[in-house]
């Protein structure tokens, strides 16, 4: 639950900083496949924090099951982002060193 409630929280932050730069410079003078592939991340990770609002709810029954697949999808959601901007895992390493 926590995931998903630090999910939706960043998520919000984002959506609001995204619609914030747009309406400052216009909307004819943003890169529109950028702020698609913004939007499409965000969407992502609301459907992310709903998967793991679910197997919040899953951990009741079978709580085993539910931590061995939220284990699963995490790592694969690291994994999945690293492959995509290879430069992310470092930053996070190095924000977490110089924190």
């Amino acid at each position: 639950m926590v995931v998903a409630v630090i999910i939706i929280i960043s998520s919000l932050i984002r959506w609001l900083q995204l619609e914030s730069e747009i309406s400052k410079i216009g909307s004819m003078l943003v890169d529109q496949d950028a702020v698609n592939m913004a939007r499409a991340s965000i969407v992502v990770d609301f459907l992310l924090s709903a998967f793991f609002i679910f197997l919040f709810f899953l951990a009741k029954s079978s709580p085993f099951g539910a931590a061995l697949t939220g284990f699963i999808v995490f790592i694969s959601v690291i994994i999945v982002s690293a492959v995509i901007e290879p430069k992310s895992p470092i930053m996070g390493i190095l924000l977490i060193n110089n924190g």
